[in-house]
């Protein structure tokens, strides 16, 4: 594998996706040197069964992605609704450009 980048901005619908879709390759890319940032877009309150804290996910994730390398300042965990993207797109691409500048 080959990292022409320095920075990369891993994007991750929910708490669990980039771990368990790129968590191997984000851990290659850090070991080379990469300064990884970490995108979530939804941290999935909603889905929490009762008895559980209503950010269990979201430190869930935190954790993964220090023991992956990653600062928590380079992690960002928005609150978009599971399953309801569709109806914040708009939102969604304003949080995309505010995270390219």
């Amino acid at each position: 594998m080959v990292l022409c980048k320095k920075k990369i901005l891993a994007l991750s619908a929910h708490t669990d996706d980039f771990e368990l879709g790129a968590g191997g390759t984000v851990a290659k890319a850090i070991a080379l040197g990469a300064n990884v940032h970490v995108l979530c877009f939804s941290s999935c309150e909603n889905s929490i069964p009762d008895g559980y804290r209503s950010d269990t996910l979201r430190c869930e994730m935190q954790n993964s992605c220090v023991s992956l390398g990653i600062s928590l300042q380079n992690v960002r965990i928005l609150n978009f609704p599971v399953r309801e993207f569709s109806y914040e797109r708009q939102k969604v691409l304003d949080e995309l450009i505010a995270i390219n500048k």
